[in-house]
């Protein structure tokens, strides 16, 4: 609620204007906390999960086996969701296409999931806001070849 100011004695003025000045140096704080960020996220912090992504593809096919092995038909929809995505019939794609496909995205799935954190860091984002970014497209996908996993197994 605004007040005229002739109804405002000196004291409250003043207080007015410290308690505008103070929101304007907390409104400059989180902006200069912002560039900080962007700036401490120039290295490591930046590149690390592209790093970890393409890491992680060096051991695709170990994690494949893995997966397949602890927790038998799940562990592949759970870890590798785009690759069953991508050799679906339901994508009408050729068979020689989609076994082509698959392939690649055994070893492309990591880099891509390091690529959308690497890119929501950039963006100014803290790294649990772009992993959780990253954890919802992969849930995603899970559920994606879940149903469609679903709808194999009703015909």
């Amino acid at each position: 609620m605004e007040f005229a100011p002739t109804l405002l004695t000196a004291r409250e003025r003043a207080r007015l204007a410290k308690l505008a000045a103070a929101r304007q140096i907390a409104s400059m704080g989180e902006e200069e906390n912002r560039h900080h960020r962007l700036e401490k996220a120039a290295g490591v912090d930046l590149w690390g999960p592209l790093l970890l992504g393409i890491c992680l593809a060096a051991f695709a096919t170990y994690l494949w086996n893995q997966s397949q092995w602890v927790w038998g038909q799940l562990g592949p929809l759970i870890v590798f969701p785009y690759l069953l995505l991508s050799s679906r019939p339901e994508l009408g794609m050729s068979q020689d296409l989609a076994s082509h496909l698959s392939h690649y995205m055994l070893y492309l799935q990591f880099p891509l999931e390091g690529l959308i954190v690497t890119l929501g860091i950039a963006r100014g984002h803290r790294i649990s806001g772009a992993l959780a970014r990253m954890l919802v497209l992969h849930g995603l996908g899970v559920f994606v070849v879940w149903l469609l996993f679903q709808r194999v197994a009703l015909r």
